[in-house]
């Protein structure tokens, strides 16, 4: 029994047209994910940022803080005597 092999070329444009299709995806794709520079602008006043972030960047810190005076008592609640200066 001899096998009879069909050979068509109607593949072939289909195979092409994928191979362009994704050549063309990588291209567009690889020009829309172009990265622009980083740019660095500081937030605490010390280094060079603007003086209106001061007072928030001081109760954030306040309130991270978790260290008490170890002097302190709690009936005294960080509170120090008059004196007569």
């Amino acid at each position: 029994m001899k096998r009879i092999i069909f050979r068509t070329n109607a593949a072939r444009p289909l195979i092409w047209g994928r191979v362009v299709l994704g050549t063309l995806l990588v291209f567009v794709s690889a020009a829309a994910s172009q990265a622009s520079e980083l740019i660095y602008y500081p937030l605490n006043p010390s280094f060079g940022g603007s003086p209106l972030n001061g007072s928030v960047l001081l109760g954030s810190a306040q309130a991270q803080n978790k260290h008490t005076d170890p002097n302190t008592g709690a009936a005294r609640a960080g509170m120090e005597p008059k004196t007569p200066l």
